[in-house]
């Protein structure tokens, strides 16, 4: 499955977000009905910032739920499919002060072997920051950086953070008696579609990389498979507070982002109803 799918000729494009849209309609309402007749579990991990909770929204079809603006999620959210009926999307809130408090409840259901998927959302490091006015007022900042210098060091601790997170499932995953599927989507393309080539290579040629084959070689092809998808689940600036941090790639826009979400749709619903 390709990490990043080649962009659209405009006309074609025009014709393509037409269809997409209709059928990602089609396609939540397919998943909704599996979720609602409680056929799997899927476990949604990753960092906070990143868009676990956005990505619930839209695989279950609640677009009116999606917000530009970030608000942490405090506890393990249950997404709701249809009227009181609880879906297992089981999104897991990311920040680093509630791991420790919420992840076990997860990880009790993964050794249970009542997971049959997990979602793992990374961003290439532009996680966002909720309820500060300015980058100056988050832990990361040191006296004296510029914004852009400060950038470039928060998006390599948040890289880092995404490669201790992918070891702690590492050990989860392997210890699992039944198949399991994982998918990792990097998130937030239209922050860093100019630097495309560089995010593909990051995620599947180095450390990241070697993980994922390391989890392969424990458990077996037959019993653990792993896909790369990329999109953009919005287009949005990245803001800390007023600040704007990082300006959307000019050029990116939904002639590239809604290939890339079909194709997400596409795994999650065969992954659904297989």
């Amino acid at each position: 499955m390709d990490f990043i799918i080649p962009t659209l000729t405009a006309a074609a494009a025009t014709l393509k977000i037409a269809e997409s849209r209709g059928l990602l309609e089609k396609k939540t309402k397919m998943i909704k009905k599996f979720l609602t007749n409680g056929k799997l579990n899927i476990v949604v991990l990753g960092c906070g910032g990143i868009g676990k909770t956005t990505l619930g929204y839209i695989l279950t079809n609640q677009p009116s739920k999606i917000s530009t603006v970030y608000n942490e999620t405090r506890t393990i959210k249950k997404l709701k499919v249809g009227n009181d009926i609880i879906g297992n999307f089981w999104i897991a809130p990311g920040q680093e002060t509630r791991i420790d408090q919420y992840w076990p409840q997860l990880y009790d259901l993964i050794n249970a072997n009542k997971v049959q998927g997990l979602i793992y959302l990374c961003s290439y490091g532009y996680h966002s920051i909720a309820d500060i006015d300015d980058y100056k007022q988050t832990k990361y900042y040191k006296e004296g950086l510029t914004k852009a210098k400060f950038l470039d060091e928060y998006l390599k601790k948040k890289r880092s953070e995404e490669m201790k997170i992918l070891r702690l499932l590492k050990t989860r995953i392997i210890d699992t008696k039944k198949p399991i599927w994982m998918c990792t989507i990097v998130t937030k393309q239209d922050l860093w579609w100019k630097d495309r080539i560089k995010v593909e290579k990051h995620y599947t040629n180095g450390a990241y990389a070697k993980i994922i084959k390391e989890i392969k070689n424990k458990k077996g092809e037959k019993h653990f498979t792993h896909e790369y998808l990329s999109t953009s689940l919005i287009i949005n600036n990245m803001k800390f507070g007023k600040t704007i941090m990082k300006n959307t790639v000019s050029g990116y826009d939904e002639q590239i982002r809604m290939p890339h979400q079909d194709q997400l749709i596409n795994f999650v619903t065969e992954k659904v109803i297989e």
